[in-house]
């Protein structure tokens, strides 16, 4: 294991931060959609991942689910995420932005979707984002 301890390394807060952000299967998912599509809505983002949780738990997706989950993303996991400098967040438009990713913090959100239950390539190929 190695240490920097020079300019730019890593505080203890962001990195009790960055795995704060991860530890929420809402935020790795909106991070696993926005690594394929980059940018998307809040709308798209509710949209998607609220078929996503009903395709996986064997349900009908729900506009009460879809509208919990937005008001969710609006005022909790978008604003962790961006707290954490990994996304974006324009709130006049609405739109929330991967922002550049560290390699580390890359292979670690590549190991997450491994490991991550019931999540597939699949998915995220045909998930309906907007350019």
């Amino acid at each position: 294991m190695s240490s920097d301890t020079g300019p730019g390394a890593h505080e203890r807060g962001d990195i009790d931060a960055t795995f704060d952000a991860l530890a929420d299967e809402t935020r790795r998912l909106l991070l696993y959609f926005l690594r394929e599509h980059e940018t998307a809505t809040l709308d798209t983002l509710a949209d998607v991942l609220t078929g996503w949780r009903a395709v996986r738990d064997d349900r009908e997706p729900t506009t009460e689910h879809r509208d919990r989950l937005y008001a969710r993303l609006y005022h909790v996991h978008v604003p962790r995420l961006a707290d954490s400098s990994m996304v974006t967040f324009d709130a006049d438009a609405e739109r929330v932005r991967l922002a550049p990713l560290s390699e580390p913090l890359a292979r670690l959100l590549d190991e997450a979707f491994d490991l991550e239950p019931g999540v597939t390539e699949e998915w995220l190929a045909t998930a309906d984002g907007e350019p």
